[in-house]
């Protein structure tokens, strides 16, 4: 594909792995790089998280520009500069774009889905799942529990389509949140969450989701917790189960005072 354009068109390229700027030397297009780096056209500078979001400077051949990304979650950088770039391109003005950018918000449901319930924390990201969208998750999750100071909480379901690597994917989940310093990762329908390394995380198997309601009692205000699996686990349910479940012990709380 990239191989049939012509010397009018763009070719926008992340610097976000080894294979893709070499996809360059394919083509007589214009190229424009995007990235985290100095060396891409267009780049985030000065990043930094506020309870999940990110905010950076971008950085573009037109200029520079403040952007405040109102969708949750450290991998957004990189899609919004590829949508930067794909506007760059087009020649739309940078301050449209980082306008654009920071006015976006996500549409579908389950996607990331924050829900602040009267001191905790839900992250509903049930839509679906992958190893690489897993980790971006886990990572958000870490962040966001180390700014609030509560516990971090990883409900996750099965990753489906992904054949004889299943079993060492979801080992790779399980030993990547203990990295991150998740606190509980609660594994439901999957024994593969499993590490062989000493952990300090609380692992936790369930066979169904209403098994996992035992854990709900354990919950404090502060906590932060993600929800999580593919599409086929339909984990959107134990989501809905855990804001009930916290609204009505607060409620009940309230009306004890």
């Amino acid at each position: 594909m990239i191989a049939s354009l012509t010397t009018q068109d763009f070719a926008v390229l992340g610097n976000y792995d080894e294979f893709t700027p070499k996809m360059a030397s394919l083509t007589s297009a214009n190229i424009l790089s995007f990235g985290e780096n100095s060396k891409s056209d267009v780049r985030a500078a000065d990043i930094e998280y506020r309870e999940g979001y990110a905010h950076f400077d971008l950085v573009t051949p037109q200029g520079r520009e403040a952007v405040g990304l109102r969708i949750l979650g450290m991998h957004q950088v990189a899609n919004a500069l590829a949508a930067a770039a794909a506007a760059t391109a087009l020649n739309i003005p940078i301050e449209v774009i980082a306008s654009a950018l920071s006015t976006a918000e996500m549409s579908s449901k389950w996607r990331m889905e924050l829900s602040e319930i009267n001191g905790l924390l839900l992250i509903n990201d049930s839509y679906n799942a992958n190893p690489e969208s897993m980790i971006a998750a886990l990572r958000t999750l870490a962040l966001i529990s180390q700014e609030r100071g509560g516990r971090s909480w990883a409900f996750l379901g099965t990753m489906h389509e992904l054949g004889a690597a299943s079993g060492i994917a979801h080992s790779d989940i399980a030993t990547a949140a203990a990295a991150l310093s998740i606190d509980h990762l609660v594994a439901i329908g999957n024994l593969q969450y499993q590490t062989s390394e000493p952990i300090e995380m609380v692992l936790h198997h369930f066979g169904q989701q209403n098994d996992a309601h035992q854990l709900f009692s354990h919950f404090e205000v502060g906590d932060v917790i993600l929800v999580k699996a593919s599409r086929a686990e339909h984990l959107e349910i134990i989501a809905a189960d855990i804001a009930k479940f916290w609204r009505d012990k607060t409620i009940g709380m309230e009306e004890m005072k």
